[in-house]
C-alpha cells in the first residue's frame, strides 16, 4: 500500500488537472482563432449587414483595430451618413491610424459633401434599390432619415434661416424653403407608409 503526503496528493492532483485541461485549452484557442479570420471574412462581404457586423465583432475584442474601424468609416460614407463619418474618423485619430492632418483633411471633405447635401441622393438612391430588392427594413431605415432631414429644414425655414435648394445650387428664400420641405416631407411619408403596409404582409 502507498501511502501519500498531503503535499504529494495536492501535486498529483494539479498534474492531472493540468493534462485534463490543456487539450481543452487548445480547442478552445483553435476555435477563437477561426472565429477572428472569419470576422475579418466578413470585412470582405458584399453584404453591408455582414461587413457591419465583423467591424462591431472585431472592435469589441480590438477597440483600436487599423481594418475594422476604416471599414467602419467607409461603410458611413458609402451610406451617405457623413456626420457618422467624422466620428469615426476622429476614432481613427485617436487610435494613431491617422494623422491629425489627415484627419483634419478627410473631416474638411466629408463636411463639404454634407455642406451640398450630396447625402441626400445617396439615401433616396438606396431607398429606392432596397424597394426593388423587397428588404423592406433597411428601406424604412433609409425613408426615416430622409423625413427627418425634410422636417429639420421645415423647421429651419419656420424659423426664417436661409437654406441651399440641392437641386440648384442656391440659396432658397424662407417661404419657397419652406414649401421644398413640406412636399417632399409629404412624399416621404407616404413612402413609409407603403412600407409599413408592406411589413405587415
Amino acid at each position: 500500500m502507498i501511502v501519500m503526503t498531503l503535499r504529494q496528493h495536492v501535486s498529483m492532483c494539479l498534474v492531472i488537472a493540468v493534462c485534463l485541461f490543456l487539450p481543452c485549452e487548445k480547442s478552445y484557442l483553435k476555435a477563437e482563432e477561426e472565429s477572428v479570420e472569419l470576422y475579418y471574412d466578413m470585412l470582405e462581404s458584399d453584404d453591408e449587414t455582414v461587413r457591419e457586423n465583423g467591424v462591431r465583432l472585431i472592435l469589441a475584442r480590438e477597440p483600436k483595430n487599423r481594418k475594422a474601424l476604416e471599414n467602419y468609416l467607409e461603410l458611413e460614407e458609402e451610406r451617405g451618413n457623413y456626420s457618422e463619418a467624422i466620428e469615426w474618423l476622429k476614432r481613427l485619430e485617436g487610435a494613431g491610424v491617422l494623422s491629425k492632418d489627415q484627419a483634419e483633411e478627410r473631416c474638411n471633405r466629408l463636411q463639404e459633401r454634407l455642406a451640398n447635401q450630396e447625402h441626400i441622393s445617396i439615401w433616396e438612391n438606396r431607398l429606392d434599390r432596397f424597394k426593388q430588392k423587397e428588404q423592406y427594413s433597411l428601406a424604412l431605415h433609409e425613408v426615416r432619415k430622409l423625413k427627418a432631414w425634410y422636417s429639420a429644414r421645415k423647421t429651419k425655414a419656420e424659423a426664417r434661416m436661409p437654406d441651399l435648394n440641392k437641386e440648384s445650387g442656391e440659396y432658397l428664400d424662407s417661404e419657397s424653403q419652406r414649401k421644398n420641405a413640406k412636399y417632399y416631407l409629404s412624399l416621404y411619408e407616404e413612402t413609409e407608409k407603403e412600407i409599413l403596409e408592406r411589413l405587415k404582409n
